[in-house]
Order: structure tokens, then C-alpha cells, then sequence
């Protein structure tokens, strides 16, 4: 009896959910009218709002266009430089420098040192906002921020 008294209630329940979500309010005489929806009303504002994405684009172009990989590695080498005297390629030594993008869609240029630390260059490439990390397997084996910050637009030869 109780299963039964159960499966009526949801069955009533479900009754009242369809009738209230259909859209139609039953009027006593038999009449039924149509609810309009809220959302299909309009509401004028005094405000003008301006669709055309020519309207919204900056006059230069250039402000989206993305730093390349290659700009990347030249500016980030060329920091390194000017923070490192004395520094000269030399692939005897085991040192190298590699780029990449990674899935966050910024540039990493990494700089594998020859005394094995691995310097990373996380570079933005819409703005060109960079940080430094540092990594020395077996003394510090996690990725670490270094603090330092620049600009790769400051260290490119052909700057924009």
C-alpha cells in the first residue's frame, strides 16, 4: 500500500511540473491563454551600443599581433647577455638554449647552462611580459620564480 501511495505522489508531483512548465495557464471557464516569455520583451535604453568589431579595434594593427617565437628567443638571449658579462656561445661547454610554446599559449625560451642550471623565460606572447624561473637538479629541483621581470620589447634589436 505504501509503494502504491508513493508512486502516486510522483506521479502527481510530475503532473503539476508539466502543467506549470507548459507555458499555458488554464483559466476556470475552460479558456487557456498563452504566458509570454520575459525574456522575448524588449526594454528600450538610452544607451547606444556598437556591435561592429571594426568600431572596437585600436588604430594600430600591430597591438594584436603576437611576439614570435623567434623575437622571443632573440630578446631573452639578449637579457641574458646584458645580465651576464662576459657570456659567449659555446656549444663545447654543454650549454644550449631551446624554444617552445607551451599549452597555456605562452613562449618558453629555456637556457640549459653549462653548469647545469636550466633558466626558463615564460614569455606573454601578446604583451611581451616576461618572468624568469630557476631550476639546479639536485640542489633545487623544483621550477622557482626568480623575481625577474622585463619586457622582451625592450630587449629586441628591431623593436616595434
Amino acid at each position: 500500500m505504501r509503494k502504491r501511495v508513493g508512486n502516486v505522489t510522483v506521479l502527481l508531483g510530475v503532473a503539476i511540473l508539466l502543467c506549470a512548465c507548459s507555458g499555458r495557464k488554464n483559466v476556470a471557464d475552460g479558456t487557456s491563454i498563452e504566458l509570454k516569455n520575459p525574456a522575448d520583451t524588449s526594454i528600450e535604453t538610452a544607451q547606444e551600443v556598437t556591435t561592429d568589431v571594426e568600431d572596437q579595434l585600436p588604430e594600430s594593427a600591430e597591438a594584436f599581433e603576437a611576439y614570435t617565437e623567434e623575437q622571443a628567443f632573440e630578446a631573452a638571449r639578449n637579457y641574458y647577455i646584458s645580465i651576464t658579462p662576459g657570456y659567449e656561445d659555446n656549444n663545447e661547454t654543454g650549454d644550449y638554449w631551446d624554444v617552445s610554446t607551451n599549452e597555456k599559449g605562452e613562449i618558453v625560451v629555456l637556457y640549459h647552462s653549462y653548469t647545469g642550471a636550466i633558466n626558463r623565460y615564460y614569455v606573454n606572447a601578446t604583451t611581451g611580459d616576461t618572468y624568469v624561473t630557476e631550476q639546479v637538479p639536485g640542489i633545487i629541483d623544483d621550477e622557482q620564480e626568480t623575481g625577474e621581470t622585463f619586457n622582451i620589447n625592450d630587449y629586441l634589436e628591431n623593436a616595434r
